[in-house]
C-alpha cells in the first residue's frame, strides 16, 4: 500500500487528467468526497517487476539468492469498497499478478499482517525484508527500562534489521531500494545498484 500510494508512483494515465480513465475514476471519487492518497496499480507492479528482476542480475546470481515479492494490499483496492471509491486506479491490472499479491481484511490494519508475514517467514528460517517508507510507530515497542511502556509488535531493533526505505526514480516508474548501509550492507544483491546506498 505505501509503495503504490506514494507520490512519486508514476502511471501514465493517471497522470494525464484529460485521460477517459482517469476522469472516469475521479468522478467515482468526486462523488464520495473520497481524499485519501488513490492507490496506483502500476506502481505495485514495478515493484514486484522490480523485485522479481533482481533475480536476473548477477550479483543475485553470484549470492544465489532469489526474491520472491509479496505485496500486501487492503482488498477494496479491488472492488473499490462500499462506494466504489477506494478501487485503486487500473486495478485490473493486478489481475496478472496475483501470485504475488496478499489481499488483507479491510477492518484490519495491513501492517499487521505484513508484520506477522515477515516475522513467520523469519521464524521458518527465511531472510525476509519489508519495502516501505512506513515507519511503524504504532508497532514498535514504546517501553522504557523500569517503565511499563506500550507493547508493540516488534522492537526497534526488528526494525532497523528488516524494513527498507526506497524511493521513484524520476519519472519513469524505476524503484530503488535504499537500506540503512550499515544494518544491510551486502544483503541485498541486484536489488541495490547506487553508489553508497548498498555494497
Amino acid at each position: 500500500m505505501n509503495v503504490g500510494r506514494n507520490h512519486s508512483t508514476f502511471d501514465p494515465e493517471y497522470d494525464d487528467k484529460t485521460h477517459p480513465k482517469r476522469k472516469a475514476f475521479d468522478e467515482v471519487r468526486a462523488r464520495t468526497d473520497e481524499k485519501s492518497p488513490p492507490l496506483l496499480a502500476l506502481g505495485v507492479i514495478k515493484a514486484i517487476e522490480t523485485v522479481l528482476g533482481a533475480n536476473e542480475s548477477k550479483e543475485a546470481r553470484a549470492a544465489g539468492v532469489e526474491y520472491v515479492p509479496m505485496a500486501f494490499l487492503v482488498e477494496w483496492v479491488r472492488d473499490g469498497g462500499k462506494s466504489g471509491a477506494l478501487k485503486a486506479f487500473n486495478a485490473e491490472l493486478l489481475d496478472a499478478w496475483l501470485s504475488y499479491v496478499t489481499f488483507t481484511p479491510s477492518r484490519r490494519n495491513d501492517d499487521d499482517a505484513l508484520i506477522d508475514f515477515a516475522k513467520g517467514k523469519l521464524g521458518h528460517g527465511h531472510e525476509c525484508y519489508l519495502v516501505t517508507n512506513d515507519n511503524f510507530k504504532d508497532h514498535i515497542n514504546q517501553g522504557k527500562k523500569g517503565k511499563k511502556g506500550k507493547k508493540g509488535k516488534i522492537t526497534d531493533e526488528w526494525f532497523k534489521q528488516h524494513v527498507v526505505g526506497y524511493m521513484w526514480l524520476g519519472r519513469g516508474g524505476e524503484l530503488q531500494l535504499m537500506p540503512d548501509h550499515n544494518k544491510l550492507e551486502g544483503v541485498l544483491p541486484g536489488l541495490c545498484e547506487l553508489a553508497e546506498m548498498c555494497a
